[in-house]
């Protein structure tokens, strides 16, 4: 009876970690296409923050953020795994507040 538990055990095991590490991946390739200015793949939702054109990436476990500062002329890609990535700019140099 205890083999029959341990491969269970192992096969749960592995099925858990092979998932962690598919959507790792999915994760990274997403930022990746992002970060050279097209859609992303895996996520399954998209949004644009009101604060002069920011878009949010969500995908299984992890967010993606292409901040965007009009005032400053720029761009800033962060990506939270499993929370929302913090705003990388300071709060003067938005246009809403």
């Amino acid at each position: 009876i205890s083999n029959l538990f341990e491969k269970k055990v192992l096969i749960i095991l592995s099925v858990f970690i092979c998932l962690i590490f598919l959507l790792g991946i999915f994760g990274i390739i997403d930022y990746q296409m992002v970060k050279n200015y097209k859609e992303p793949i895996f996520c399954y939702y998209k949004t644009v923050i009101r604060d002069g054109g920011s878009k949010v990436y969500k995908g299984v476990g992890y967010t993606i953020i292409n901040y965007y500062n009009p005032i400053l002329n720029e761009h800033k890609l962060r990506i939270g795994i499993l929370h929302y990535p913090k705003d990388p700019f300071p709060p003067e140099s938005r246009l809403l507040k």
